[in-house]
């Protein structure tokens, strides 16, 4: 039987930290989550509603640069699956409504989509927990997995090749941000 690379779902404050710098408070760690992504750690998605929110907070946040938006959204299309909330998703957040009806579909896409864990800041979001199977985790507890022996043995399905490959810490070994994925220093937007 196979095993499959680790399924994350990543919520749309995931994308603002990267987008909007270090004045965001997990900045750091959603900044090694997309580059994990980028690399192959794990596969991860977001919903076209998380663009769309991010965008439009990066829109009304004073000092925004919307070219830097669009050209690291593109880019990151490259590696993270990006899709659409569907009816579906729609009607499981209309029969649970529990007073934020984004969160709830955006949870409904994740766990149509099977994802092994949720990464998310909104604390919102983590005290819902409402679908059973989910792992529901803060950008750094996050990371603090990535770094752990929990991630390090992570098989390699992109040439089919079974064999684990080793993940090694970030600390010892960085992904480098290239100039074509270089993260705001200017201040940030709210937090969602």
């Amino acid at each position: 039987m196979e095993n499959l690379k680790l399924r994350v779902f990543l919520d749309t404050n995931v994308l603002v930290d990267v987008l909007n710098g270090p004045s965001r408070p997990a900045y750091q760690f959603s900044t090694k989550i997309i580059q994990a992504a980028r690399s192959g750690c794990y596969e991860a998605f977001i919903t076209t509603q998380s663009i769309i929110d991010a965008e439009f907070l990066c829109k009304h946040t004073p000092g925004s640069e919307m070219g830097f938006f669009y050209k690291n959204i593109l880019m990151m299309m490259d590696f993270i699956n990006v899709e659409a909330i569907d009816s579906f998703d729609i009607s499981e957040a209309l029969r649970n409504p529990d007073g934020d009806f984004e969160d709830s579909a955006q949870f409904s896409y994740a766990a149509a989509k099977l994802v092994d864990i949720i990464v998310t800041s909104d604390r919102k979001f983590i005290n819902k927990k409402r679908f059973s199977g989910l792992v529901f985790l803060t950008p750094e507890e996050f990371v603090v997995k990535m770094e752990s022996a929990f991630f390090r043995n992570v098989p390699d399905h992109s040439s089919r090749n079974m064999s684990p490959q080793r993940i090694e810490p970030f600390e010892d070994n960085p992904i480098p941000i290239t100039d074509e994925f270089m993260p705001r220093t200017e201040p940030g937007m709210p937090i969602l």
